[in-house]
């Protein structure tokens, strides 16, 4: 997803390559070639031999423009660096160095490994009571229990996006064990809005998933904005 309305024609006006900047996660887009068609794309993680062809057909939104693409724009990071590097997850980040998560999630732990991780922002973090004091006071007295916090917020071995999240709720198989053995449940809406509950949890202090489905390449990323209460 990048800022702005292009349409087929714009696309045409560019000089390849161009490189457009996605929404969030320093993830780009480059656009190839452009043709009658289609366009080209590729994100940080294709080959020039599997390139994503978007269909040339503008598909007006009240928002925006859609493009069909017939393959996955990849990304080319880790879900560890790839939370890392965006604003908005500072006290994240430094959790995640401090507590060895940066390394699980970064695929040094365990190559083979793959995570749906719930990330939490910021706010999720102060809204917990962890501002960056309270952060540096738990890395040196109890990193294990930040640890916890953050393995609490992941799903070890799937990669499920929302809406897989959204078919399994909807068929009843809405408690998922996390990577700390704590158990979280989703909620769907008739929005369709997905809420995240934690043992502490009560309806009025859910998280709700803000933002869907920022690949990785171990895994998916799903953003929260509010605290998974822990017991």
């Amino acid at each position: 997803m990048v800022s702005g309305v292009f349409t087929s024609q714009d696309f045409v006006a560019l000089t390849p390559p161009a490189i457009l900047s996605t929404l969030g996660f320093d993830q780009t887009l480059e656009i190839v070639i452009t043709n009658s068609e289609g366009t080209l794309v590729k994100g940080n993680g294709n080959d020039e031999a599997n390139l994503p062809r978007a269909d040339p057909m503008d598909l007006l939104a009240s928002n925006g423009i859609v493009y069909v693409v017939e393959r996955v724009v990849l990304p080319t990071l880790p879900i560890g660096p790839t939370v890392a590097t965006t604003a908005g997850f500072n006290l994240l980040a430094k959790s995640m160095d401090g507590t060895g998560v940066m390394n699980l999630w970064n695929g040094i732990t365990d190559p083979s490994k793959t995570f749906t991780v719930f990330a939490p922002t910021d706010d999720a973090f102060l809204a917990m009571g962890y501002d960056e004091a309270a952060i540096d006071a738990l890395l040196e007295d109890d990193p294990e229990s930040l640890k916890d916090i953050l393995l609490t917020r992941t799903i070890d071995g799937q990669v499920l996006d929302t809406a897989q999240l959204a078919d399994l709720v909807s068929r009843g198989d809405d408690t998922f064990v996390t990577s700390s053995g704590v158990n979280i449940t989703l909620a769907l809406e008739s929005s369709g809005d997905l809420f995240v509950t934690g043992p502490n949890n009560t309806m009025a202090s859910r998280a709700r998933i803000t933002v869907r489905n920022v690949l990785a390449t171990n895994g998916i990323i799903h953003i929260i904005g509010s605290a998974i209460l822990l017991p």
